[in-house]
């Protein structure tokens, strides 16, 4: 059997190509930050189906950590904030960034039972509404907490993210060349 592949046209506007490579450019600072070079392979600003740009990278641990999925949080929300920096909004695009980072920190309380309540059973179905609120709270607490983290991560980092959203921009995708952007970096 042959398939027939249906042409499908991801032409977008500079506007777009520009916010995307910013987009991008904040995934990979805060990747860069929490571990530098070593995993990271390719950023791309070509669009897909699923998404307008991409960062490439390995997160190759068995057992996580609280702080992993912390980190892991951080890069998803990175995108939102690079995009914020320079249009002071953030685009819908961002919204499965959202819905990642939210997941990360469900996960830290629900499923992993990482948070301040302890010999927690993942199972809602059997928490009571006092549970229930107090992991609601929880959540929007790390949320907050998280999302300041990556806020302030981005606004030390305007060098970094306009350097590399300028050579995304122009080169489209960017392969194994990251050691001259991690010297950017400024970390706490």
């Amino acid at each position: 059997f042959f398939r027939r592949w249906k042409a499908i046209n991801f032409a977008i506007s500079e506007k777009d190509k520009k916010l995307t490579a910013y987009h991008e450019a904040g995934h990979a600072l805060a990747y860069m930050n929490f571990y530098g070079t070593k995993k990271l392979h390719e950023i791309s600003i070509y669009p897909t189906e699923k998404a307008l740009g991409f960062v490439s990278y390995k997160f190759d641990k068995n057992n996580v950590t609280k702080e992993d999925l912390k980190q892991k949080t951080i890069i998803s929300l990175a995108g939102r904030y690079a995009e914020k920096l320079i249009t002071n909004n953030i685009s819908t695009g961002a919204s499965s960034d959202l819905e990642n980072a939210n997941g990360y920190i469900t996960k830290i309380l629900n499923k992993f039972g990482m948070g301040d309540i302890e010999n927690y059973s993942n199972n809602l179905e059997n928490s009571s509404d006092y549970i229930l609120t107090k992991l609601d709270k929880e959540h929007e607490a790390l949320l907050k907490e998280y999302s300041e983290e990556t806020k302030k991560l981005i606004d030390k980092n305007k060098v970094f993210i306009e350097t590399l959203a300028k050579d995304l921009f122009k080169e489209k995708v960017l392969i194994d060349v990251f050691e001259k952007y991690e010297k950017l970096i400024i970390k706490d």
